[in-house]
């Protein structure tokens, strides 16, 4: 009776921490987008996104994994010049979190001239072409962030347009 008891006992213990830990694994889905303005609206920063599959605020009870899918673009819609002699878009994830790994991994049109960077609470991922008017991406990237924590994620997408010797950002801000 007293091994029955306490195995009883032990699968209650067990049963209230799962319960307790439960909300850091649970999947949840949402929408984000954003939007910047220069130069009388004749540069424009934007992004679109659908997140899935995550904790993207909480607390995390191992791993979450979140994915973020969609779309940005800077544009100058000016009409002189026609073309920018370049521009840059940058879009960037962060975590701020105490303790643990962030990480990211991306999917996405390979033929941009794109460059990564990152630090353990954050990663850009920044696309660059000359002589044109509208640098559009479409991306997927992949977070991982691992240990016991609380942590939030955030999303941004910065821009910089060089007219001549002119360069003008815009930045959608968190």
């Amino acid at each position: 009776m007293k091994i029955l008891k306490k195995f009883a006992c032990l699968f209650l213990c067990v049963a209230v921490l799962s319960t307790l830990f439960a909300f850091s694994v649970s999947a949840d889905t949402g929408r984000m987008s954003g939007v910047s303005k220069k130069n009388s609206g004749n540069i424009v920063t934007d992004f679109s996104l659908t997140w899935s599959n995550n904790a993207k605020n909480g607390w995390v009870w191992w791993s979450t994994k979140t994915t973020y899918q969609g779309q940005a673009s800077t544009t100058w819609l000016g009409d002189s010049p026609f073309y920018a002699d370049s521009i840059v878009h940058n879009n960037i994830i962060k975590c701020d979190k105490i303790g643990g790994s962030f990480s990211v991994t991306a999917s996405g049109d390979p033929s941009l001239g794109i460059t990564v960077t990152s630090d353990s609470t954050s990663t850009t991922y920044s696309y660059s072409d000359t002589d044109i008017w509208d640098l559009t991406v479409d991306f997927e990237y992949s977070t991982s962030v691992s240990g016991f924590l609380r942590q939030s994620q955030d999303f941004k997408s910065t821009g910089t347009v060089k007219l001549g010797s002119r360069f003008y950002a815009t930045d959608t801000g968190w």
